[in-house]
């Protein structure tokens, strides 16, 4: 699926991510991208058997395919190019969802796996609401055998908050829960699995394991925004 060519250019990349040392490679970078976005083909594909619904919601497989060049908004102080692909498939369309599944490219530091690693804040709260209205639904979320199998870390997330959420109690069951800022499962593959035979049914499998966690946060984004 993923080449060594490709982690090759990336590498090169996270070494020089400048956009004369792109300029230089231009033909390498051709080629990892095109790569990568057959792979988000084949992964739109096989997505069926996690969610009937994502290959008819994506659009342009190429839409998927996240690009190398940094926003110059937030670029401050970084290189011109990201080390990184990620590949991004929204169960409803992006428009339509929050959480997703996702691979993620990068020499020594890929995963795949499903969730919303830093939503926007009213997002962020609905999911904190459905998981104070019921935290212990949520933690069997966490605690199932294909959580714990696929995903050794447990919730990755983008931050956690000192102090209660604006609106939470302090004294909350769940407030090491309330306090995370996204809620992710990422299952680590390394560069040899993803070059392998095998990649795309070990990605697959840990959507499957990721699916209720992305189907509880788009269900709370949804009941939020249900007119009332």
């Amino acid at each position: 699926m993923i080449t060594t060519r490709t982690m090759k250019f990336l590498k090169g990349v996270e070494n020089d991510g400048t956009k004369a040392w792109i300029d230089t490679h231009r033909g390498e970078y051709d080629a990892a991208r095109a790569e990568v976005l057959q792979a988000a083909i084949s992964l739109i594909a096989e997505s069926t058997r996690v969610d009937e619904r994502i290959p008819d919601n994506q659009g342009e497989p190429r839409r998927c395919v996240s690009r190398l060049n940094r926003d110059a908004r937030f670029a401050k102080g970084k290189s011109d190019y990201k080390s990184e692909f990620f590949i991004m498939l929204y169960p409803m369309g992006k428009a339509a969802s929050v959480a997703a599944y996702y691979l993620h490219v990068q020499p020594g530091r890929s995963y795949a796996g499903g969730g919303a690693f830093n939503p926007p804040l009213e997002t962020l709260n609905s999911v904190r609401e459905a998981i104070a209205a019921d935290p212990q639904q949520f933690r069997r979320l966490l605690a199932t055998h294909a959580v714990k199998s696929n995903f050794p870390e447990g919730l990755t997330t983008s931050g956690t908050l000192q102090q209660a959420p604006r609106g939470f109690s302090a004294e909350h069951p769940a407030i090491e829960l309330l306090k995370l800022k996204g809620y992710c499962f990422n299952h680590p593959l390394t560069d040899s699995a993803l070059k392998g035979p095998k990649a795309t049914s070990e990605i697959v499998q840990a959507w499957k394991a990721a699916k209720p966690l992305v189907d509880f946060i788009n269900r709370a984004a949804r009941d939020t925004n249900r007119p009332k």
